[in-house]
């Protein structure tokens, strides 16, 4: 029984861990998001300022991790969020934003509910080791008065 708690406990924390990874990285994609906005509204500002200029405004975009291209932004009112298993849909940008603050917030909901989970597995766990100490006591008293 200790070791089938061991092994819940342990399970429950990896799944804890993992939600609150997916939890981050919807968190960074609404940041993402409103980033690409706000960079979006200056670019347009700046291009009807500055049309007169011809000024070139490359900058360079991460592929990878090691790999950087030349690249621009190009303003858009819409974004593509990748919602699973290779299915896109097209949102506003606002739109976009609030998906990522409810996904994160279910996510937050789950992490809730396994952390419950975790501390009364845990609870379990630290009863039955109890259990188990005094009863070796017990048995070891009972072996020294033999």
């Amino acid at each position: 029984m200790q070791e089938q708690l061991t092994n819940d406990v342990r399970n429950l924390g990896a799944a804890y861990d993992a939600l609150n990874g997916v939890r981050a990285r919807f968190m960074d994609n609404h940041n993402a998001v409103d980033q690409f906005g706000r960079v979006g509204k200056e670019k347009v500002a700046q291009e009807q300022s500055a049309a007169a200029d011809g000024a070139d405004d490359d900058m360079l975009v991460c592929m990878t991790s090691s790999l950087l291209l030349r690249g621009s932004l190009i303003p858009a009112e819409t974004v593509l969020i990748d919602v699973g298993t290779g299915y896109f849909i097209e949102r506003s940008i606002e739109s976009a934003k609030e998906y990522f603050t409810l996904r994160a917030a279910k996510m937050k909901e789950a992490m809730d509910d396994t952390e419950k989970t975790l501390k009364k597995k845990q609870d379990e766990l630290e009863q039955v080791s109890y259990v188990l100490r005094v009863r070796m006591a017990e048995v070891e008293a009972m072996q020294q008065q033999e």
